[in-house]
């Protein structure tokens, strides 16, 4: 499977021509005013899907988000548009807590963020973090020791000891940026291997398509991971260990609290 990072959670490209319009005609989307951009469009679906599209002198680009309802402790700071860098934090940290593991992530929301880099910037504290991953290569394997039989996790492929579990989300391209600072080159493409434990299948009510929605517990907490409920995609259950690279998208609340407060252009 390689799909376009939005497939998994139900839409095709042809999906975004006129977007911003179609979204305000057929759901009552709002104009808002935010700092560099002449105007966004923002809608958030009841499945948890939200979709932005902003307007400026630089073009049209839409960007889609995904609420999971279950936040996690993290800081995190802007690397370009659209693209925030994630420092996740065990749960009951506060901003001073140990960083446990750091991710790129997609958002609608970066310009929320203050800019930072590796060796300096500032980074916005939150405990409002939500974070999905979004199926693009993987396999899904029927369990835990399947997973270790094949020997996924281990460089020549031998099995892999019972003592390693699945709890790996890496981004190749934060270690990168860690050594060159080159924030063009960071990508929010991460290796995921997690066992499944919630299934729950959702209805995108912008597109009308189906994806499904699988909690995955990592050592930072609760995170939502997107799988494509169409084609020959194979359906996930509780149980099963996804194994593969994944989109990486994160909301950090401001979009929220702008719909809560009625606050338009």
């Amino acid at each position: 499977m390689a799909y376009d990072p939005y497939y998994a959670i139900g839409f095709d490209e042809d999906d975004f021509t006129d977007l911003d319009h179609y979204l305000k005609e057929e759901f009552g989307a709002s104009d808002y005013e935010t700092d560099f951009y002449d105007n966004v469009v923002s809608h958030q679906d009841e499945s948890g899907v939200r979709v932005s599209v902003f307007d400026s002198n630089l073009g049209h680009p839409s960007v889609v988000a995904f609420s999971t309802g279950k936040p996690l402790i993290a800081s995190a700071y802007r690397v370009i548009d659209h693209l925030i860098l994630v420092q996740l934090r065990r749960p009951g940290q506060g901003p001073e807590g140990e960083v446990y593991n750091q991710v790129a992530a997609s958002t609608d929301e970066a310009f929320h963020l203050p800019p930072g880099n590796p060796v300096g910037g500032e980074a916005l504290f939150t405990d409002k973090l939500e974070l999905s991953a979004w199926g693009l290569e993987y396999s899904l394997f029927n369990d835990v020791e399947q997973w270790r039989e094949q020997g996924v996790a281990t460089a020549d492929g031998s099995a892999t000891p019972d003592t390693i579990v699945p709890e790996v989300l890496y981004s190749e391209s934060v270690e990168r940026f860690h050594k060159d600072f080159n924030p063009r080159r960071v990508t929010p493409i991460a290796t995921l291997a997690a066992e499944i434990t919630a299934v729950e299948r959702r209805t995108n009510g912008i597109t009308g398509t189906d994806f499904y929605v699988c909690d995955v517990n990592l050592p930072t907490g609760t995170l939502a991971l997107i799988l494509p409920a169409r084609g020959d995609s194979p359906e996930p259950a509780a149980g099963n260990v996804f194994a593969g690279t994944a989109f990486v998208s994160a909301t950090v609340g401001y979009w929220q609290s702008r719909y809560e407060s009625g606050e338009q252009s």
